[in-house]
């Protein structure tokens, strides 16, 4: 049997990752105004205000969890200003922050000695949209806000960093200044990250790959190489940033971040079904309707649940096999797959543990699993590699003709949801257009959070809000001045668009609804102007 150097065929895989890539840069180079979702289109808001007032820092402000620095407004800030446009902007950060992923993760797996078939196959996947909507994969990672996308990456620059500096063997100038330049880049997005949204990054992402370090030296019994200069140096600056990031962050931010607690006893089998139930959800393997399963639809979800389980089952042999084997010379040997399959270990170990639910929700938060199951992903290319060896050319054909119709139907499956979701905030485009032929300075939603949300991201020229009847008040939402509780803050000349077919008497008093006369409708809207 043929077993060794036998390679797959890469040019299928690297097609693969090509087109994938390339509808990467097309979502996020179309209209971003017509794929909003409620927290997207705070975040725009949020740094219009930012950008109109030259600071951070808003007086008034109600804070969210986070400065929101650690995503994709990191580079959407400066593109800008060359830009002049925040939605093109934002584009252009996530397709820089897609390409430094490709970059960061070819070197790793390459480093590790991974096939480049396997490599360019990892890399599609990776930046596959698994899940497409407010909080899922795609959102949070390469689309939109893409609020993990610095997190997820501080780990891995760190993994790379290590990878160069410790590999042993000649080391020539131009390696020093390779890895001069990964530090720096790691020194600064590990800065942004602490800066922006405090410790998280660090205690999910950084300390994890330390005590692997640790944990490999204990199981090896080889501690010669533990205390490296190398790895004193990375050690003594992630400490040296994160302190100086964590004492900005107080300093300037009066936001509080929400604290987890560790769960109750009672609570610990319910936690870990739905930690089990989030990693399928944040890769979009449960269908949100019922499908019939010899459907198209139904096939890809079946796809995508087997993918799940062969992560679970990849990540087990890892630990098994890597992670937890006294096998390899140091405590270095094999380190890249152990850290990988300790990041989800960890961060799976922490979600069981804590209670990282929000109250009247059966369901884990499941973006808090990125942090462990995008790292998974990595897994697959160390995997099949030396999986590959023990294969002879006619299996190798067999395999890499499965996963490359796996490959293109879970490729397929996930683009389509992107574009059949797409136009769910076009409305609003439309919307705005017509209020900025009303002469008003404020327009002011009835019972409406969504389409008050996505109107104040578009459009700049009027203030918007949203007036709920149940309460008899305005709602302030997070990334808004608290002054919108006032009627004062919109002024006396502004508009109120009811949704048609109810009466404004039904969402206000009738005495307020007796200062208001129907003016005109728009979509499904009826806008009322106040009588002078």
């Amino acid at each position: 049997m043929e077993k060794k150097n036998i390679k797959f065929n890469q040019i299928p895989f690297l097609i693969l990752l090509a087109v994938q890539f390339c509808l990467v840069c097309v979502f996020n180079l179309r209209d971003l105004r017509g794929s909003l979702d409620a927290d997207l289109a705070s975040t725009f808001f949020h740094f219009e205000e930012v950008l109109e007032r030259g600071t951070l820092i808003l007086p008034d402000w109600n804070h969210t969890t986070s400065l929101e620095l650690d995503g994709a407004f990191l580079f959407a800030l400066p593109l800008f200003f060359l830009t002049g446009d925040l939605f093109t902007a934002v584009g252009l950060s996530n397709i820089l922050l897609t390409l430094l992923y490709l970059v960061v993760i070819y070197l790793l797996l390459k480093n590790e000695g991974v096939d480049k078939a396997y490599i360019y196959m990892t890399m599609a996947l990776v930046i596959s949209p698994h899940s497409f909507g407010m909080l899922d994969y795609f959102n949070m990672m390469f689309f939109g806000g893409s609020c993990y996308s610095v997190k997820v990456l501080v780990p891995l620059l760190l993994l790379l960093l290590l990878s160069m500096t410790l590999r042993g063997g000649s080391y020539t100038c131009r390696d020093r200044m390779l890895t001069a330049f990964v530090g720096g880049i790691y020194l600064l997005l590990l800065f942004a990250t602490v800066f922006s949204t405090g410790t998280y990054a660090v205690l999910c992402g950084i300390f994890p790959v330390f005590f692997c370090l640790l944990l490999r030296a204990f199981v090896t019994g080889e501690w010669k190489h533990t205390y490296d200069r190398e790895l004193i140096v990375i050690a003594a600056g992630t400490a040296a940033v994160t302190a100086v990031g964590m004492l900005l962050h107080g300093y300037v931010y009066p936001g509080a971040g929400r604290v987890m607690s560790v769960t109750r006893l009672g609570n610990h089998a319910a936690n870990l079904d739905a930690c089990v139930g989030g990693l399928f959800q944040i890769f979009g393997a449960v269908p949100g309707e019922e499908l019939q399963v010899l459907s198209v639809s139904g096939i890809i979800y079946c796809i995508k649940y087997v993918f799940v389980l062969a992560l679970l089952w990849i990540f087990i042999l890892t630990v098994k096999n890597r992670l937890l084997s006294h096998r390899g010379i140091s405590q270095y040997d094999g380190f890249l797959p152990s850290a990988l399959s300790m990041l989800f270990a960890w961060n799976f170990f922490i979600l069981f543990l804590a209670d990282a639910r929000y109250p009247g929700n059966a369901h884990t938060e499941y973006r808090y699993l990125l942090m462990g199951a995008f790292p998974c992903l990595l897994l697959i290319g160390p995997f099949l590699t030396e999986e590959n060896k023990k294969w002879s050319r006619f299996q190798t054909r067999i395999a890499s003709a499965v996963l490359m119709i796996c490959g293109l139907i879970l490729v397929y499956g996930n683009n389509m949801r992107v574009h059949e979701s797409w136009d769910r905030s076009a409305y609003a485009v439309e919307f705005c257009e017509y209020a900025r032929t009303l002469e008003v300075d404020s327009v002011i939603f009835l019972d409406d959070k969504e389409s008050f949300q996505f109107c104040r991201a578009i459009d700049r020229n009027k203030r918007y809000g949203v007036y709920l009847s149940d309460v008899q008040s305005f709602h302030v939402s997070i990334c808004d001045y608290f002054s919108a509780a006032n009627w004062e803050h919109y002024g006396e000349n502004h508009a109120l668009a009811v949704i048609s077919g109810r009466t404004l008497s039904e969402h206000v008093p009738e005495d307020m609804a007796a200062r208001y006369e129907y003016m005109d409708s728009v979509l499904w809207f009826d806008i009322y102007l106040r009588k002078y």
